[in-house]
């Protein structure tokens, strides 16, 4: 493996490069990821355009974002090997909020809220680049039945997944999801599989709304466009 790496640096808003950098090497707890399928989050191009301040120390780069990525392990480090259980060859996706595992907000499920965490590709260095660095207590082998391209969704699904968990909603209930952005449209396709009976997405955009009845929904409702079909003027 050679010791340089492509990468794409964010410098500023509107200043990215990509550029040759040095492999990171894996800490005793992290594992050495060979990226296979990275998603472009809409935070991402919240950064590049300065909509939104990173959290590194100052706010700013450089950095290598992407926090939604998936790839194949290369080296592993002593603890990830030991306690982790991985070896070079898994294929794994990394859960980009990676705190101290035993903080007390840890141990509550709320790492999000840990002073110690590192959110990869947000303040430290994540998927956009041919290899990063994860700790193994937050890194997950992925199923046999899953691509890296699927995988690669597994931040966004779960945020949805959380949303729709604390819905708790009944299959004979009515479910309206408003905002057909991607995390919405798989609430759309959860909410499905739990046997929700009408799910109503609710929008501007018809392109967004007709992925959303190809992914499930029951009724689709453009809130803004009068000239469109799908148009609904009070509801």
């Amino acid at each position: 493996m050679s010791e340089l790496m492509k990468s794409q640096i964010f410098y500023e808003p509107e200043k990215m490069q990509l550029e040759e950098k040095a492999v990171p090497i894996p800490k005793p707890d992290d594992v050495l990821i060979k990226v296979k399928s990275v998603g472009i989050c809409g935070s991402d191009v919240a950064y590049y355009f300065g909509n939104s301040s990173l959290e590194t120390s100052d706010g700013k780069g450089p950095l290598v974002l992407g926090h939604e990525f998936t790839g194949e392990v290369v080296a592993v480090g002593g603890e990830a090997k030991s306690k982790g259980g991985f070896s070079p060859g898994d294929r794994v996706v990394a859960n980009p909020v990676q705190s101290n595992p035993n903080s007390y907000w840890s141990q509550k499920g709320l790492s999000n809220l840990c002073n110690e965490k590192r959110v990869l590709g947000v303040s430290v260095d994540g998927g956009f680049a041919e290899y990063t660095v994860s700790d193994y207590n937050w890194t997950l082998k992925l199923p046999d039945h899953v691509s890296y391209d699927q995988g690669a969704l597994t931040e966004p699904l779960a945020c949805g997944l959380y949303a729709v968990n604390n819905l708790k909603a009944e299959p004979d209930q009515c479910v309206v999801v408003f905002g057909p952005g991607p995390i919405a449209l798989m609430m759309v396709q959860v909410l499905k599989s739990r046997g929700v009976e009408q799910v109503l997405l609710v929008g501007t955009r018809d392109y967004r709304l007709e992925a959303g009845a190809e992914l499930g929904a029951d009724h689709i409702i453009n809130i803004k466009d009068q000239g469109s079909p799908n148009y609904v003027e009070d509801l």
